[in-house]
């Protein structure tokens, strides 16, 4: 606690105080930790200011959110906020606990109604209703209609349950959605993406949806990178066209990467959309888009039977 609060200053500086902490013992190490923070945290204002102005800038600079999803399950959200955001923030969220706690049905958790105050702030929307978001859910008509209990995608997050792929769609029915649909064909042999539905006149727009249902993530072999960029397998400088044949989704670094020295890619045939790549150390590798919902998959998948050990015989 006292290192870091003093490895900052200079040696002189921390000199002055391992001595203020000798001469004031009685009064330092019996208030308790937080009284020892201030204590110290006050001496190194006074003896160099501007570095602690220097490091309350940096915090400023410094401050930010991300959210990535850390399984199929769910997305953590973490950042650092200055000093003052942070502490808004904490009180904000300390009266939503307490005027949750007031309604005897509500069961949530203090960590549950943080997490649902910033989702109901930050979207308009309520914890656990429907989402008028753009949401996309790829599933097949039998799952849709409750036939068959194919998994369900999400673009470019994965795989959910065919259960939860038909919730997202029905939203809560206190808090109906605008549902709006659009047919994805699908060779039935091989399971390649081959054409969408379209009623809007952009077709860039919609050259980018087909993309991403068909790639799901960045192409390039081994990398499975959340999709950043819609990437021209050839160049458009070496007349490379905008087409779905020449079409890669890629992630930021691989789309970046693809642009040095040597590295060569080229459409090739295949049963779903594919392309050679050569990198600039002479190796060869094939992308080939990823089949979609089961196709070519046995037609009855059910779970293993628990088999519970019965009594034995003697």
């Amino acid at each position: 606690m006292i290192i870091s609060g003093i490895r900052h200053l200079s040696v002189d500086s921390r000199r002055m105080i391992d001595q203020l902490l000798w001469e004031e013992t009685h009064n330092c190490f019996t208030a308790g930790t937080a009284k020892l923070r201030e204590m110290v945290t006050y001496w190194a204002l006074i003896l160099e200011p501007a570095v602690e102005e220097d490091l309350e800038a940096k915090a400023e600079k410094d401050r930010h959110l991300d959210i990535y999803q850390i399984d199929k399950y769910s997305v953590r959200i973490s950042g650092t906020a200055p000093l003052e955001q942070g502490i808004a923030l904490r009180q904000v969220l300390a009266r939503k606990v307490e005027e949750a706690r007031e309604n005897p049905d509500d069961k949530r958790n203090a960590s549950q109604i943080g997490i649902d105050s910033v989702y109901e702030e930050m979207t308009g929307l309520k914890a656990g209703g429907s989402i008028p978001v753009q949401l996309l859910v790829v599933m097949d008509h039998a799952t849709l209609g409750g036939g068959s209990d194919n998994p369900v995608l999400l673009p470019g997050a994965g795989y959910v349950s065919a259960a939860k792929g038909r919730s997202l769609l029905a939203g809560d029915p206190k808090d109906p959605v605008q549902a709006w649909w659009r047919r994805l064909f699908v060779a039935p042999t091989t399971g390649e993406l081959v054409a969408m539905d379209s009623k809007s006149r952009r077709f860039g727009g919609n050259l980018k949806r087909f993309i991403s249902f068909r790639d799901q993530y960045c192409r390039t072999p081994y990398c499975n990178g959340a999709i950043r960029d819609m990437d021209h397998v050839v160049q458009v400088r070496k007349n490379g066209k905008t087409t779905a044949a020449n079409a890669a989704a890629r992630c930021g670094p691989c789309n970046q990467n693809k642009e040095a020295p040597g590295w060569v890619e080229t459409p090739v045939p295949g049963d779903r959309h594919s392309f050679k790549i050569i990198t600039p150390s002479g190796h060869t590798h094939i992308a080939k888009a990823p089949p979609l919902l089961g196709i070519n998959t046995p037609t009855k998948l059910t779970p293993p039977v628990s088999r519970r050990p019965g009594p034995q015989r003697k």
